[in-house]
């Protein structure tokens, strides 16, 4: 890594040196030789520092990361969710060049399935619904109050009313976590069973 980035300030500064080289008059008036100096040195050096660091973080986090899923999987299966979960939030806020979507994720799929487990300990029905439902009436007020400029030019025309956006989200949300408890039911009948037996 560190031989990667010296070849490339090596290169860099050969560059940098050639163009200066055959700059004219005008061009020599508007820069100071301090200021050249700077740009052949310091700058270029911080690209190196930048290239050599930048890349040994990109190549051994993933390596890391995926030992680091594997001993959690290895020492306590129960907890895999969390540390999966954990990973691909942590993958999709560095890599997905839409911030908002890999926000909406971790609400939805990272946040929302722990606060869903407090909920539904409720120990009535329409209790855990009301709760349910203030819990996304709440999200989607800060949403639609604190960051309309990010969400409103996704939404569909007809869905430009405040009133219009609760009663949508409210229906989607119920769809939505009815489908979610569905799956949680799936993988705790299905692939739990699996995994207790493989462990």
């Amino acid at each position: 890594m560190a031989r990667m980035g010296a070849g490339v300030a090596r290169d860099l500064r050969r560059d940098v040196f050639t163009k200066v080289t055959y700059f004219n008059n005008d061009e020599m008036d508007r820069f100071s030789g301090a200021t050249l100096i700077t740009r052949s040195t310091n700058d270029i050096t911080q690209v190196q520092n930048f290239l050599s660091m930048g890349l040994r973080l990109l190549c051994f986090a993933p390596i890391m990361g995926i030992g680091g899923l594997i001993m959690g999987l290895s020492t306590c299966v129960n907890l895999a969710w969390v540390l999966a979960l954990a990973l691909i939030v942590m993958l999709g806020l560095l890599l997905v060049p839409d911030k908002a979507n890999a926000l909406l994720y971790l609400l939805f799929f990272g946040l929302w399935p722990m606060l869903k487990s407090l909920l539904e300990r409720l120990p009535s029905r329409p209790a855990e619904w009301a709760g349910k439902l203030a819990v996304f009436n709440a999200v989607l007020t800060l949403c639609w109050f604190g960051l309309k400029a990010l969400f409103l030019p996704f939404l569909p025309s007809a869905l430009t009313a405040a009133w219009m956006v609760y009663a949508a989200g409210n229906v989607a949300f119920v769809i939505y976590d009815i489908g979610f408890s569905k799956l949680i039911a799936f993988y705790v009948a299905r692939v739990d069973k699996v995994l207790r037996k493989a462990s």
